[in-house]
């Protein structure tokens, strides 16, 4: 039975899984649009990480309470593992990207083509800004700033990754393929009578797991066959009816006799006198 202290955990770690994720997207998206940077292919990588993780969140928040009995748990489990290593993989980017910099400016002796053009360089008297990397005198605080939080919310929603990937083998897989077997992580809830717990998602819901427990206790269906009942005459061989001892008299001569008592019992009785009863004595 799912407590109401787990389910309280389980909301919570879905939430926060949703919150980190848009922090996650509005801080990069802040980032650039205050500094007026277009982004590198690693920068943009994240941001569109932070994207993809609100809306799988959004979707395995939504969609189980719609549908519960959509349960998939295999490919359930897989886009978990995937989001979890996109999550690790987004962390590691932006820690690369935006951690190796300070939100100050610097300044160099030696013109560096990477950060402008010439005019821009003798202008800014050699500043830079390592966050944008470009010859300015704007400092552009709240932009890094804003990069940099991102980089603990990103490492966040990694962790939160690796928990829901753990409660979701344990209490979603683990249950289906110890009663279906490994083909029921490949087939939908409503084909085996197991639906996910409508505000979790991370768990079945409480009927179902009565009834797993239920089918766990019992022999599969497949390999249990009902005995069939049998007729009593199947059990017992048929034994022969006894057969009438000969006594030496025939069937004709029984017959006989049964007519001969019959034509006794019809005609009338005599006097010793040879007369019948009904004739009047003279």
């Amino acid at each position: 039975m799912t407590s109401k202290l787990t389910v309280f955990l389980l909301i919570n770690l879905r939430f926060w899984e949703f919150c980190s994720s848009v922090l996650v997207m509005s801080l990069l998206a802040a980032a650039m649009s205050e500094s007026h940077f277009h982004g590198s292919k690693r920068f943009n990588f994240s941001l569109a990480q932070g994207a993809i993780g609100t809306c799988y969140s959004l979707f395995v928040i939504l969609l189980p309470p719609i549908v519960p009995g959509l349960v998939f748990a295999g490919f359930y489990f897989c886009w978990e593992v995937i989001m979890n290593l996109l999550w690790l993989c987004c962390f590691i980017v932006v820690a690369k990207v935006v951690g190796e910099h300070s939100c100050h400016n610097k300044f160099t002796k030696t013109y560096n083509p990477k950060y402008g053009s010439q005019t821009r360089y003798q202008e800014t008297g050699g500043e830079y800004n390592p966050f944008t990397n470009k010859y300015t005198t704007k400092r552009y605080h709240v932009p890094c700033n804003c990069a940099k939080a991102a980089i603990a919310f990103a490492g966040l929603s990694w962790l939160l990754s690796c928990f829901s990937c753990i409660v979701l083998w344990y209490k979603v897989c683990r249950p289906i393929k110890a009663s279906h077997g490994r083909s029921g992580l490949w087939k939908t809830g409503n084909s085996m009578g197991v639906r996910l717990h409508r505000f979790t998602t991370m768990t079945l819901a409480d009927d179902a797991d009565n009834q797993l427990m239920m089918q766990e206790a019992e022999p599969p269906v497949e390999d249990y066959a009902p005995p069939t009942k049998k007729s009593k005459k199947s059990k017992k061989a048929v034994q022969p009816e006894p057969q009438p001892r000969d006594s030496g008299v025939s069937e004709t001569d029984i017959e006989s006799g049964d007519e001969m008592k019959e034509d006794k019992l019809h005609q009338p009785e005599t006097n010793s006198s040879g007369s019948t009863d009904g004739d009047a004595v003279v």
